[in-house]
């Protein structure tokens, strides 16, 4: 035991060594570079509110400036405060970040670097909210040879007609400013910060962004030609940017290094068309978010109260007909196929109500009835072969740019500005349940290798670029070793080999992201903004973990989920009847319990905590459930008698005779002992 301890002692030990390191190395590649002059050249910034896509380029003007750049979706997420929406889509502009707070050290972060770096930054009419992403009046800046300015148009308002109006005189100021600029270096964007009421009452909360660059005079007399997409490595998706990609494009205009504290990218021109087809699939998307979200509540509503009444009726009655059995079984194997149905709705041609729903239906239907005919190894073979298809959908996906997991049907899509690419949250407990469901059919060293390659799909950042999710598959790993190593026996060990997993684990995902990655990702940008500063890293680590008890006292709904994760967790530690028979196997015991405490682990590692790991709860079900209708199926119920009373003059008389038999012969053999001792006592006696 001592040497069990010992070596999960080092193992913790090398964890944290490798963190430090880690963020040592990271502290130099992450030192600001020497200041240099700016490029020369003028930036214009055309802020103008509540837009949407379709009015803005039916305008001429402004459909011109789209053909000489580009045109792009930029997602409106801000982080809600104090501030309204309108201020904290400016902040969010002005800092690169998303950002709600006016007294924030953030604020009109652009601005101030710009100025550090020599650019003229100004804004007109000077005062808020435009303030807020320039500086102050342009008189003073005069003809700088590098400035940028920040132009509010007036916002339309009012009929059809009266917009319409309102947006040719603003195209009027846009085409006299630049015209003024003459041949000069130029940078010309059409920014809308937030959509207006009636935008968002209909479901459309990307707002048109207009980006172009080149000689002032040669950006608008182009009336013909093609429009093309934006794009940024923030979004990886072409026509699709964030509205933290602003500041970072008029720093990268200028040649200045866009600071760690900034979340977005330069915004670049690509040869594809121009994104009207992705506006239409975000109006799709928005018009059946909410029945969809209503029809996937029902289904886990009803799967946990007959998952909970099956359970039920087993421990009081302890049997259930083979029909009934097989109708049971199938739904719980379309319960756990169900995730992966929803995580596939953006391979979805069209998206309507009718079309999605039969979509899940149908999918999760037919996975569930083959996962009741396939063969496939491990104790129950339909989770393994659902934990194959789900695993093998999931990795497929994040190996080809993770299209279908953009826009999950569940929420949380890249318009959204939560996940623009790679796993999102929801997906983290169906890559957990599935990767376990196909441990379960392998030896301890595959299983736990498979465990670990998940955590690596989903933390590297070409693949799933998501550090939670990485963080809770890591646990799993470990704590499925030590289980496995144990036999299945709750040891203190089992927790030591799952600390010392995450901590190595999470700290080679976090280096990739930091040197390996391609692109930048909120990874790259965490471990650059630590530095060599380890506390400031267990701090952030520790404020992270925060977070879910922030959730509990904002949102007590998403108790409901968790409470559910710790019922399957008590239930499969307990084992009550009727699933003491039915977890007799200690690997499929230990599955569940893993399950459900990585779960609660991913709750305290994201940021959307119910989100990555409620899903658990109806893997945790299934889990308990058919086992135990594979044990009670088709028994007949036990018949309780009482023992029958017999009378004392009631006796058989054989039974007699032969209790009389016993007793004598006992009494024989106890007479012939006595005399045996009293002659040897003689013969002692007599030798005296």
């Amino acid at each position: 035991m001592l040497r069990r301890f010992r070596r999960m002692a080092l193992a913790m030990v090398a964890g944290v060594l490798v963190v430090a390191g880690g963020m040592a190395l990271a502290g130099p590649a992450a030192a600001a570079p020497a200041r240099a002059l700016p490029r020369q050249g003028q930036a214009i910034m055309f802020v103008i509110d509540g837009v949407s896509v379709p009015e803005l380029t039916a305008v001429p003007t402004f459909r011109q400036l789209a053909r000489s750049g580009g045109l792009g979706l930029m997602t409106t997420h801000v982080p809600s405060g104090p501030a309204n929406r309108i201020t904290s889509s400016y902040l969010t502009i002005g800092a690169g970040a998303p950002l709600a707070d006016r007294t924030s050290l953030l604020v009109r972060l652009m601005a101030r670097v710009l100025s550090d770096a020599g650019v003229a930054v100004c804004s007109d009419p000077p005062g808020p909210p435009q303030n807020y992403i320039g500086g102050g009046g342009c008189a003073a800046t005069g003809t700088a040879a590098a400035k940028a300015t920040v132009v509010r148009l007036t916002p339309p308002v009012g009929s059809p007609q009266a917009r319409a109006a309102a947006l040719r005189r603003d195209a009027g100021v846009v085409h006299s400013a630049v015209a003024a600029l003459g041949d000069a270096r130029a940078l010309v964007m059409v920014v809308v910060p937030a959509p207006s009421t009636s935008m968002a009452q209909r479901g459309d909360e990307v707002t048109p962004l207009i980006v172009a660059e080149g000689r002032a005079s040669q950006l608008l007399p182009k009336p013909n030609g093609a429009v093309h997409a934006l794009t940024s490595a923030s979004t990886r998706r072409n026509g699709l940017v964030a509205n933290t990609d602003v500041a970072p494009t008029f720093l990268g205009f200028f040649g200045v290094p866009v600071p760690s504290d900034m979340a977005g990218n330069p915004i670049r021109l690509t040869s594809a068309a121009a994104p009207f087809g992705l506006y239409r699939t975000e109006l799709q998307y928005r018009h059946i978010r909410f029945p969809i979200q209503i029809v996937e509540l029902a289904f886990v509503v009803a799967a946990g109260v007959i998952a909970i009444a099956t359970l039920i009726r087993l421990r009081s009655q302890r049997t259930i007909t083979v029909r009934a059995a097989r109708w049971l079984r199938f739904f719980m194997f379309a319960a756990v196929a169900y995730p992966i149905a929803i995580l596939s709705g953006g391979t979805l041609p069209r998206l309507t109500v009718l079309f999605a729903v039969a979509w899940l239906v149908l999918l999760s239907a037919g996975l569930g009835w083959l996962a009741t005919l396939v063969r496939y190894p491990g104790p129950y073979p339909g989770f393994g072969f659902l934990g194959a298809v789900g695993l093998g959908f999931i990795a497929l996906d994040l190996f080809t740019g993770g299209h279908a997991l953009r826009l999950p049907l569940v929420g949380g899509v890249m318009f959204d500005g939560v996940r623009f690419y790679g796993m999102p949250n929801f997906a983290i407990s169906p890559l957990l349940a599935s990767a376990l469901f196909v441990a379960a059919g392998l030896s301890i060293w595959w299983g736990t290798a498979l465990l670990v390659g998940a955590a690596f799909l989903a933390g590297l950042p070409w693949f799933g670029t998501d550090i939670g999710g990485a963080a809770t598959l890591f646990v799993a790993a470990g704590l499925w070793f030590g289980a496995r190593r144990a036999r299945g026996r709750m040891r203190p060990s089992i927790a030591g080999f799952g600390a010392a997993f995450v901590l190595a684990g999470t700290a080679l995902v976090l280096l990739a992201n930091r040197f390996l990655a391609v692109t930048p990702t909120h990874a790259t940008r965490f471990v650059a903004e630590v530095g060599g500063n380890v506390s400031t890293f267990f701090g952030t680590a520790a404020h992270r973990l925060s977070v879910g008890g922030h959730l509990l006292v904002s949102d007590p709904a998403v108790l409901i989920p968790m409470a559910g994760v710790l019922v399957v967790l008590v239930l499969a530690a307990r084992r009550p009847e009727p699933l003491r028979q039915a977890l007799r196997d200690r690997v499929w015991r230990s599955l569940i319990v893993m399950l459900s405490v990585s779960a609660l682990f991913a709750y305290l590692a994201n940021d959307t905590g119910s989100t990555a790991a409620s899903p658990a709860f109806l893997y945790g079900m299934a889990a308990l459930v058919v086992p135990a209708l594979a044990v009670f199926e088709g028994e007949p119920p036990p018949k309780r008698r009482a023992p029958p009373r017999r009378k004392p003059d009631q006796r058989a008389p054989a039974a007699d005779a032969e209790a009389v038999a016993v007793g004598a012969g006992i009494a024989a053999t106890s007479a012939d002992r006595a005399q045996q001792a009293r002659r040897r006592r003689r013969k002692r006696g007599r030798r005296r």
